[in-house]
């Protein structure tokens, strides 16, 4: 055999193992810091400017002035997702979350790889190194507002990327393929068009935090939901650990084509909260078919 292809299939297969060996929990812990969330906004936006990634979109869940959300992406990010298409347009933005706890305001993020591992699915492989330099530069970002920490949470076991790929709670429970076709239009033009229009009239007591357009046909939103059955019953329901998953925020709404979809919400809070008992999980058991109607809402 020839030795160049040797040494190919042998990079290929370390690389492979490395890949499948690394293992991520949902959020990474950034920074712990007395300063405001408003002081500290203002340093993070200015840390992501300065390495190539956009704040496309921030709130506060449930109007809580202890947390606030900034969705973020940059041009790879956006790219990945459009190679592997489909269901991988959620993962076209992530977030940073800042959480005010007993006088203190911890930074966190969604861990990219975790998050990235669920919606590519298989095709991780393909843009790993995409969403490893993402990371990169989202940990850079934070260089100089404070002492980094990095630590992983909200799982009490790290997963792999492979078993994210195929990921579901339990026996019974949705997966990421199983998600929920909202509606079917004409065209993408018209689906993004009528969503933008009920989200501006705050239609079901929504919010729109962001609008991207990850690929060509693919439009990702993130949805802020109000009402005594939204954020502010499930968010206090669900994380009353610390630290807090604030950054499993928004919703997302997305636009493959002509089809809106979301992500099963048995399968979308599982995913934010893995480690979540089922004593608990059903304390919010009809919270995916409120989610389901608010969406619907936004379509019709």
């Amino acid at each position: 055999m020839n030795k160049l292809l040797v040494l190919i299939i042998l990079v290929l297969g370390f690389s492979s193992a490395s890949l499948s060996a690394q293992t991520y929990k949902p959020y990474t812990l950034a920074l712990k810091s007395s300063s405001s969330i408003s002081e500290l906004t203002v340093s993070i936006e200015n840390g992501l400017n300065a390495n190539g990634i956009d704040v496309v979109g921030q709130y506060a869940p449930a109007d809580d002035a202890s947390k606030k959300v900034l969705a973020i992406t940059n041009a790879g990010l956006k790219q990945a997702a459009a190679q592997s298409g489909n269901l991988a347009g959620f993962a076209g933005v992530l977030k940073i979350a800042l959480t005010k706890e007993n006088g203190m305001t911890y930074v966190s993020f969604t861990t990219p790889q975790y998050w990235a591992s669920a919606y590519h699915q298989k095709k991780y492989g393909t843009i790993a190194s995409a969403i490893e330099s993402f990371a990169g530069s989202l940990k850079a970002s934070f260089d100089g507002i404070g002492d980094y920490v990095g630590t992983q949470f909200g799982k009490k076991k790290a997963v792999s990327s492979a078993d994210l790929a195929g990921y579901h709670y339990m026996f019974g429970m949705p997966y990421l393929g199983d998600k929920i076709t909202i509606k079917t239009f004409g065209s993408h033009s018209a689906a993004v068009a009528k969503i933008n229009k009920n989200l501006t009239a705050g239609k079901k007591s929504t919010k729109k935090v962001y609008q991207v357009n990850v690929g060509d046909g693919i439009t990702l939103f993130g949805v802020g939901i109000g009402g005594a059955d939204g954020e502010e019953y499930f968010v206090p329901t669900i994380d009353y650990g610390s630290p807090k998953h604030t950054a499993m925020l928004p919703y997302e709404l997305l636009v493959v084509g002509k089809n809106v979809y979301m992500a099963h919400g048995r399968y979308r809070f599982a995913l934010a909260f893995p480690d979540l008992s089922m004593g608990t999980f059903m304390k919010i058991v009809n919270t995916p078919g409120y989610v389901q109607g608010v969406m619907s809402g936004l379509t019709e």
